[in-house]
């Protein structure tokens, strides 16, 4: 969204512990960069990764993913502007063959302890461990019956 081009660094966390940096990369003046990570980044197709962007102006991020290669079911999220130690997830189904998890990033160079509260259960918080500069999937599915929300810090 600059006058001026942008040169953007993405650094991948996979769940098997790996991190890929893919880049420097140039973003021209207004304009849109797409990275397919299956075509694009080594060692990415197939995998559950987070991301970091790193860019030297602000940009927009998002992140589409597709079941397969016919596109019958999707997804899109918009990038958050920076990590936060607290989240509120108002969603979740669980039922009807729904798997459910959230996919934790933990960007620090220190392990953290992720603790996930039931809001509406009244159930015990759960501690979920996060290696440094990694991340780790939360399995919903299994853990409730029915729709709650959920309260990470």
């Amino acid at each position: 969204p600059h006058e001026l081009p942008a040169t953007v660094t993405l650094e991948f966390l996979a769940l098997d512990g790996a991190t890929i940096s893919h880049g420097p990369l140039p973003i021209g003046a207004q304009q849109r960069l797409t990275v397919d990570t299956w075509e694009d980044v080594p060692g990415l197709a197939s995998a559950s990764f987070s991301t970091i962007v790193r860019s030297t102006l602000g940009v927009v991020a998002d992140r589409t993913m597709r079941w397969d290669a016919s596109g019958y079911a999707s997804h899109a999220e918009t990038a958050i502007a920076a990590p936060s130690l607290t989240w509120y997830l108002a969603e979740g189904a669980t039922h009807s063959g729904f798997r459910l998890f959230y996919l934790l990033q933990n960007p620090n160079p220190t392990e953290a302890t992720v603790q996930v509260t039931y809001l509406r259960t009244g159930q015990n918080v759960l501690e979920v461990p996060v290696e440094a500069k990694s991340s780790a999937p939360f399995p919903v599915t299994g853990l409730v019956r029915v729709q709650h929300y959920y309260y990470f810090k």
